[in-house]
């Protein structure tokens, strides 16, 4: 079984759920960083900030990328301490909170399928010696 196949189980569903919810969200928080930022604002910079937001959550939504979704939570954090220390307010706390969880969903997804892949090699072995026995 591939990763990709036991990620479509249905042992496999809520994190699925979760690990998709978190990409949504990060394409929905860059588009709309986008049009506000460069529509309204003129600010062009912002798009290398979305494009980053964009290509991390294709990793995590794609590939189940652990260190997609910990670089998600690195820029916000980065970020969050940035606008805070420039402005005074705070902003860009939902990346942080969708970095957070795709961590703990991804970090979830990988416990899983190494414990499926070891019961897996197990069994193999198990078969394998019952076979040299007969």
């Amino acid at each position: 079984m591939t990763r990709r196949e036991f990620l479509k189980t249905d042992k496999m569903k809520k994190l699925r759920g979760n690990i998709t919810a978190c990409a949504a969200l990060g394409y929905a928080v860059a588009i709309v960083s986008v049009i506000i930022n460069v529509v309204m604002s003129h600010e062009y910079a912002v798009i290398f900030d979305a494009l980053f937001i964009v290509a991390m959550s294709l990793l995590v939504h794609l590939l189940q990328s652990r260190v997609a979704a910990i670089l998600i939570t690195i820029y916000a954090v980065i970020d969050v301490a940035v606008l805070y220390i420039m402005t005074g307010r705070t902003g860009g706390l939902i990346v942080l909170v969708i970095g957070i969880y795709a961590v703990i969903c991804t970090f979830k997804f990988h416990k899983a399928w190494k414990e499926k892949k070891a019961i897996e090699e197990a069994k193999a072995k198990a078969e394998a010696m019952q076979e040299t026995k007969d």
